[in-house]
């Protein structure tokens, strides 16, 4: 038996057939017939999530790991509000991320109905596509708009938004609807033509890179085929290679062009020098993302996969006899002791999650030769844990590490209420009970102390209370030695370790990494 809303079935048939094979839901009345046709079909996988906001990033970091689109369902009214910051996170990241969303009939918005808002288009303009259903269509209008919006999970890697009206009741039953047929055409990814560089002094920079693309610019000897200098970021998977420099050090280069790959950089540095040069032209290649981070006179994207031969002649490419070297002296207990410590212990086939604000920028520092994830699409710290969570969860014979802050950790800790939190995850939090970011920053010497109060926001949460409330293990540490000893638990299933440090120890070892640059 399943539901007797036929667009229900339709939908999940359709999800299933373009290759979804994971829906999480969160409770509610309104999305019942998406829940009981997806409960009751064989191809796909129900997971339920109370919170929309940590099931959007958990659905995240399913696609990331696994390189298929997710789904997401919800309820009406202010449920579809919460997806919002995964939405643009996907959007930005291009992640193939697909939010159906239950609506109350057209007739009944605006008359007092409870948990009802306007929800058509409601993610506009930050979305793929958006796609408004009644429980009435066809079932020949239904495959026709499927194959619009979900092509664009696989042709722009985007997140669609599907909105559908459910009429009172909700909870009917009947017997299997006919199903749909999807057809798809061709990926618009194709050939083109070569990249050209034929003048001047180019710069090649490489952003943020997924595990995979990484994988593909070493297997593919691009670096070594360039015979120039990549300028990388931390989060590219690529400093460890012989050839490359953190892209902090571009600032001492000129150039009049660029070629680039991945997605965004850390630093913004780089990229107001970048800026100030008066770049003539920037080629950039990758299928979906495109960054004119220069403001060039001319940029062109390049829309094909990391799995080509470039055409590299004859571009002067900018060289440096120096690389950037990882930092292996032994640190005073910081932050970037966690860093260092954790960066070591890690293993090729481990994934680590890096959370955003200070967490990402101590990547530039050490070698680390796991699979490397952070959110910086918008680079938000709203759902770094939910992503992890959902990453493991997806991919259970990994070890998944998660590093976070302890803003970040605690803005996100709903994600540890999860059905069969992952058992393959270890959280390692950097507490030193505030913001830590904003002391780096310059400008927060010259406030006033009211003001730094509200950047800093302190916190004295006990996570080992936190933790135990919802049946997660807990390691208290406060020296390297400490942390190591935990870090070996990892058989041990999930697992908290708090890493408690002091602002001034933190900020006196990131000013000692910073020399590694000048």
């Amino acid at each position: 038996m399943t539901t007797d809303k036929a667009v229900a079935y339709w939908i999940i048939d359709g999800l299933v057939q373009s290759g979804v094979s994971a829906l999480i839901c969160s409770p509610g009345s309104r999305n019942a017939p998406l829940v009981i046709a997806a409960d009751a079909h064989d191809g796909i996988q129900v997971r339920t999530v109370l919170d929309e906001r940590s099931a959007a990033f958990q659905a995240i970091g399913h696609a990331l790991v696994t390189g298929c689109p997710v789904a997401l369902c919800c309820t009406s009214g202010s449920a579809i509000a919460n997806y919002q910051p995964g939405i643009l996170e996907a959007y930005y990241s291009k992640v193939p991320v697909i939010a159906i969303t239950a609506d109350r009939p057209q007739e009944r918005i605006g008359k007092g109905e409870g948990q009802t808002v306007v929800q058509r288009d409601f993610f506009a303009p930050e979305i793929g596509a958006s796609l408004h259903l009644n429980d009435s269509d066809s079932k020949e209008l239904v495959s026709q708009e499927l194959i619009k919006v979900l092509s664009h999970t696989t042709q722009s890697s985007e997140p669609v938004h599907i909105n559908i009206s459910f009429t009172e009741p909700l909870y009917q039953l009947q017997e299997v609807h006919e199903k749909i047929k999807l057809e798809w055409d061709e990926p618009l990814i194709a050939g083109t033509a070569p990249v050209v560089l034929t003048q001047g002094k180019t710069a090649l920079v490489c952003g943020q890179l997924r595990p995979e693309q990484a994988r593909k610019i070493l297997d593919n000897k691009w670096i070594e085929q360039t015979n120039g200098t990549w300028f990388v970021d931390p989060l590219s998977g690529l400093l460890h290679h012989p050839k490359t420099r953190h892209v902090q050090e571009l600032t001492k280069e000129s150039a009049t062009d660029i070629l680039s790959v991945g997605g965004q950089l850390i630093d913004k540095h780089p990229k107001f020098h970048l800026r100030s040069l008066g770049i003539n032209r920037h080629i950039h290649i990758d299928p979906h993302q495109h960054w004119d981070i220069a403001d060039a006179q001319e940029f062109l994207q390049v829309r094909r996969f990391l799995d080509f031969q470039v055409d590299i002649q004859p571009i002067q490419f900018i060289t440096s006899k120096d690389s950037s070297t990882p930092f292996e002296a032994p640190l005073q207990w910081s932050d970037a002791a966690v860093v260092q410590s954790l960066a070591n212990h890690v293993s090729e086939s481990d994934v680590l999650h890096i959370g955003n604000s200070s967490a990402p920028r101590y990547f530039g520092y050490f070698a680390c030769v796991a699979k490397l994830y952070s959110n910086r699409g918008t680079a938000g710290i709203d759902g770094s844990l939910s992503t992890a969570v959902g990453a493991a969860l997806a991919r259970p014979k990994e070890r998944h590490y998660a590093l976070l802050g302890d803003q970040s950790f605690l803005y996100d800790s709903n994600a540890l209420f999860t059905q069969g939190f992952p058992q393959n995850l270890t959280i390692v939090v950097l507490n030193n009970g505030v913001g830590g970011i904003f002391d780096w920053l310059p400008g927060t010497k010259n406030v006033s102390a009211s003001a730094k109060s509200v950047f800093e926001h302190k916190q004295t949460v006990n996570l080992s209370l936190l933790s135990a409330s919802f049946g997660l293990q807990h390691r208290k540490t406060s020296s390297t030695q400490d942390l190591l000893k935990s870090l070996e638990n990892k058989a041990q299933g999930a697992l908290l370790i708090e890493c408690v440090t002091e602002q001034d120890n933190n900020l006196k070892a990131y000013a000692r990494l910073g020399t590694l640059y000048l």
